[in-house]
């Protein structure tokens, strides 16, 4: 700081953004609250916050070390399981907290110390090496507290002494970090596998380079890659990692033993893809993401045709290598239904082509990716995924009354859904899609059958449990949040742990329906830039959750961003579920954070979108009006 403040400053701002936040969501952690240089961490099981620890000294510790002495980085992490006090604003006081922050002032710069409380729920959960260094006072705590060490690279002694154990549970683990001032650098675990490690195999697949610049490869390139990610996908015994967490790491230069660190995988797989007008050429390598050993590698120079061919072969091989040729991981893959591929490398290229068109999310957009999707459905009638995306188009048509014919927008919706369904009863996605289609014509039972279709197919899918996990409570009711927060939890932590900041308000959704409004707030003030909808769920959130002067000002924010919002109607257009209580919660958020209401108190309260309220028909034109 004395040599250069600005530098420093910046440096720790994105040490942290790059590298402690992510890998603290990874494990599920809550940041409490940052204080200058350190940060409080809430985890809810003390083998998540030792896994993170271990791995924020490991990956981002390791980084560090190519930089000077002079200018590097030390962390130091104090870990305690005790019993706090949360505030409503979601802070934490209390023992538990003071004896985390004095563990952290004990810690050397690069290592872990661990409270005797914590280590005793760690018994036998994780196979980390724990030194005993004694019992030490701390300030303001009356008993000693026990204090163990990870060792980093070695093994700790046998201990011989008896157990203390807590009488009661606690409430709540944290973990404390702050810079070392001191100029020891503790000794980094050499290349091998980190400790967080899952127990089943887990890959990541690095975005295929295309090495021409042009967009076209660019774009061919990188739907090789999720097509990839998506079939690897289809069982639950192996893990891979979504496209949005591997897209983060393009292009850094960042070495594959980093990348199996960070990610948190065994393996990594990366390659090459060119198309020209006849041919295709594809380099594919495994490697093993501890020692960096090229496991196998293959070239492909085929026909253009058999761009799909080629990828099913690199499947076959690569599963083939990674569980072995006749186990059961094996046959569990090769025995589930597979995609339908594409029948044409055009129409493939033309589907794609409409993803940017449509995500600009107005009516000239739309209209641009609907010509797109249709020409590839021209092409390749037997399209199934051009199916699913016109669907998808239809659907924003009807809400947003682009084509002034709502319900025959609805009725295209369904019937696009229905057809790529027909086409692909093996493909996820489309089985989302169907799901949407039920769900919205009142048909529960077949839209959750959908849905759980969806997540059979593909359980290691990122966007198939986000999907289903972030619209379970509006689909089946509010008693079904939790299992929502699961799926949506596994999705963020695991399957998609660099994933982008908005995906977080597809976490909020089962989180409020769940009633945990102070979460939802967490959440959504990770979301950069807040649009109008995150703007909605901050209003409503933080006065559900007694934050008045901030559900004030999210109001505010919302009135700037739609001076003609109202509740109801916005329920109406972007709320569908087969009942009322969802909407009934919404409206109750909306009327306590004072978001203007079309109708009487009376008529707002026993809101259901399946009636129409007649108030609000005027609003409800003024909105498509707005939005076409």
């Amino acid at each position: 700081m004395e040599q250069d403040e600005d530098r420093t400053l910046a440096r720790l701002k994105a040490f942290r953004q790059s590298c402690v936040e992510p890998l603290i969501t990874r494990y599920r952690g809550r940041t409490v609250k940052l204080m200058g240089d350190g940060a409080l961490v809430e985890f809810a099981s003390v083998v998540d916050a030792v896994r993170c620890a271990v791995a924020i000294q490991q990956v981002c510790g390791g980084k560090e070390a190519k930089i000077p002495s002079s200018r590097r980085i030390r962390l130091r992490i104090g870990i305690n399981l005790g019993d706090v006090i949360r505030e409503a604003d979601g802070d934490l006081y209390g023992d538990g907290v003071n004896v985390a922050a004095r563990l952290e002032h004990l810690a050397e710069p690069g290592g872990v110390i661990i409270s005797g409380t914590a280590y005793d729920h760690l018994q036998g959960k994780l196979d980390l090496p724990l030194e005993f260094i004694g019992e030490r006072r701390v300030r303001s705590i009356e008993r000693p507290v026990r204090i163990y060490r990870v060792r980093f690279g070695g093994t700790a002694a046998r201990l011989r002494f008896k157990l203390r154990r807590p009488g009661r549970p606690a409430a709540a683990l944290l973990l404390l970090l702050s810079l070392g001032a001191g100029a020891w650098w503790h000794g980094l675990q050499g290349p091998g596998q980190d400790t967080a490690l899952p127990d089943r195999p887990a890959i990541a697949v690095l975005p295929f380079d295309d090495f021409s610049g042009g967009e076209r490869q660019e774009r061919l390139a990188g739907a090789f890659t999720e097509d990839l990610i998506t079939e690897l996908a289809r069982t639950r015994s192996l893990l891979v990692i979504a496209r949005n967490s591997v897209e983060a790491i393009k292009g850094n230069g960042t070495d594959v033993r980093e990348v199996g660190r960070l990610l948190g995988v065994h393996y990594v797989l990366e390659g090459s893809l060119q198309v020209e007008p006849a041919r295709i050429r594809i380099n594919a390598q495994l490697i093993d993401a501890a020692s960096g050993t090229h496991l196998w590698s293959e070239r492909y120079d085929r026909p253009a045709g058999d761009l799909f061919r080629v990828r099913d072969e690199v499947l076959t091989r690569l599963v083939g290598t990674l569980t072995g040729y006749d186990g059961a991981i094996w046959t569990e893959w090769r025995e589930r239904a597979q995609r339908r591929t594409p029948g044409s490398l055009t129409a493939w290229d033309y589907y794609l082509l409409a993803a940017d068109p449509y995500r600009r999310h107005d009516r000239d957009g739309m209209l641009e990716a609907q010509r797109l999707v249709e020409r590839a459905i021209v092409l390749d009638p037997g399209f199934a995924r051009a199916w699913a995306f016109l669907a998808g188009i239809h659907e924003q048509d009807a809400l947003n009354g682009w084509s002034g014919d709502r319900d025959r927008a609805w009725q295209k919706s369904d019937e696009a859904a229905q057809r790529a369904a027909d086409l692909d009863p093996a493909d996820a996605e489309v089985q989302l899609t169907l799901g949407n289609a039920h769900f919205r014509k009142g048909e529960v039972e077949l839209g959750w059958q959908a849905w759980q279709r969806a997540l059979e197919l593909a359980p290691n899918n990122a966007l198939v449990n986000r999907w289903v996990g972030g619209s379970i409570a509006q689909a089946l009711g509010a008693e079904r949040a939790h299992e929502g927060i699961r799926l949506v939890e596994r999705s963020l932590n695991e399957l998609d742990p660099l994933h982008p900041p908005f995906h977080y308000l597809t976490y909020a959704m089962p989180l409020y329906f769940a009633g945990r409004y102070a979460d939802v707030v967490t959440a959504l003030e990770k979301v950069p830039d807040p649009w109008l909808e995150v703007r909605v769920m901050l209003a409503l959130s933080c006065a559900q959750a007694g934050f008045a002067d901030q559900a004030r000002q999210h109001a505010r924010e919302v009135l700037r961003l739609d001076p003609g919002f109202n509740a109801e109607a916005w329920v109406d257009n972007d709320l569908y579920q087969p009942g009322g209580s969802a909407a009934a919660l919404f409206i109750a958020g909306a009327r306590k954070a004072g978001l203007p209401l079309c109708e009487k108190p009376g008529a707002a309260e026993s809101f259901d979108p399946r009636n129409r309220l007649p108030g609000c028909d005027a609003e409800r034109a003024r909105i498509a009006a707005s939005r076409s």
